[in-house]
């Protein structure tokens, strides 16, 4: 034993420098699904499909729409910080889209 009387009082040294929780929104991660691949893989277990002709237009307003909507609900204020392609074989996607 030191001798020394405890004081009761906190130690705040350790906490001072933890910055309170930040008040801006988390940012964004955006899952963009492919439906479609060359063949079906036997092991495969994602919604996915072998498609000849791909309607990419259509594909393309279906994504706007979707992300536009989605945006408007969990969006505002929010940066989007990850993208992740997959599906399917995403890297089938022709780049316009």
């Amino acid at each position: 034993m030191s001798g020394k009387a405890d004081s009761g009082a906190m130690d705040n040294s350790s906490t001072a420098s933890i910055a309170p929780p930040s008040l801006a929104p988390p940012p964004l991660a955006l899952y963009l699904h492919w439906p479609f691949c060359r063949a079906k893989c036997p092991y495969c277990d994602f919604n996915s499909h072998v498609a000849t002709q791909i309607d990419h237009a259509a594909f393309a307003a279906a994504y706007r729409q979707e992300m536009s909507h989605m945006a408007s609900l969990y969006g505002r204020g929010r940066r989007l910080h990850s993208l992740f392609l997959g599906g399917g074989t995403p890297s089938l996607m022709p780049p316009s889209l």
